[in-house]
């Protein structure tokens, strides 16, 4: 009896034992599940606080975004650095998959560089009061021409209706060719915004019927705050800025982006970073009359993030 007793037990300990290893082989992959899952939670998190800083959001209104070709001219900078501007946008354009226009093309995309934006703005309004989209009323123009931003973006958009439609405003282009030297003033010219190509339509739970492009932009740059920027910085900056709807003026936080540049806290990147050319990926290639946009943004950038992460870039 005693030697049954004495078997049964060996065998329940064998079986115990092996119970355990196995489950110990089950768990072992566990902690680093984990890890990666923690982590892919505070990825998500921070997209998430980057994006719902730095885009606007318009109220019932698609993002704004190029849906014709950008065509960038620079002004009121030494010819090497605007020629350098030029290729930063080109290239953050083409990367992000941006409509970018040929060598030969009407500007639309316009940058100019001065040290008294102010004087400038004020005479050019003057020469040519119908630049400005007047649909929001004259506060958000009265907002850019205070600010004091050393960049600041005004863009006027137009209307369109259908998936990848293009977009053909009436207004002419600006001319800034014969610009005055001092005060980047000069040549006359329509920056008006045009007539709505298209206003059929009704809007759904899951999408707009409208989608509201950007068909002109002007970024001016006030040189007497461009102590400690390099011009692949001020580049990049202005390429950003002009390709989406950002906000400049808000503190984008402890995301790495160009947008610190101006923030005054730790050193800002020396080009756009991951997540900016993730934003700018990202709002080019989801389709934007789908209200779920900024989620579907967000998705994307997680993903080409954490992959460039993962590859130690």
């Amino acid at each position: 009896m005693a030697e049954g007793v004495g078997a049964d037990r060996s065998s329940q300990t064998a079986q115990t034992t092996s119970a355990t290893m196995q489950a110990g082989d089950a768990t072992a992959g566990l902690p680093r599940v984990t890890i990666k899952a923690a982590k892919e939670q505070a990825l998500r998190r921070q997209v998430h606080r980057f994006v719902s800083t730095v885009v606007v959001r318009p109220a019932d209104e698609t993002l704004w975004r190029w849906n014709t070709p950008v065509c960038p001219l620079v002004a009121g900078l030494p010819r090497p650095f605007g020629e350098f501007i030029l290729r930063r946008i080109s290239k953050a354009a083409a990367d992000a998959h941006a409509p970018l226009a040929g060598k030969t093309c009407h500007a639309n995309f316009f940058v100019v560089g001065t040290n008294a934006p102010d004087l400038l703005l004020k005479k050019w309004l003057a020469r040519e009061p119908s630049m400005y989209d007047t649909r929001n009323g004259l506060e958000p123009i009265t907002r850019f021409l205070d600010s004091k931003q050393p960049v600041r973006v005004w863009y006027n958009s137009v209307l369109g209706c259908a998936d990848d439609e293009p977009v053909n405003p009436t207004a002419s282009t600006l001319s800034i060719a014969s610009m005055d030297h001092a005060t980047g003033v000069g040549g006359s010219s329509s920056f008006g915004p045009g007539t709505p190509s298209c206003t059929d339509g009704v809007d759904s739970h899951l999408s707009y019927a409208d989608t509201r492009s950007i068909f002109s932009a002007l970024v001016v740059i006030d040189g007497r705050q461009m102590k400690n920027v390099d011009i692949q910085q001020l580049g990049d900056y202005v390429a950003l800025a002009g390709l989406a709807d950002v906000r400049l003026d808000i503190d984008p936080g402890a995301a790495p982006t160009i947008l610190n540049l101006f923030a005054r806290r730790g050193r800002a990147p020396q080009a756009l970073t991951q997540w900016d050319q993730a934003l700018l990926y990202s709002l080019y290639n989801t389709r934007q009359q789908d209200k779920q946009q900024v989620g579907d943004m967000e998705a994307i950038m997680i993903k080409r993030i954490d992959s460039t992460q993962s590859r130690g870039e």
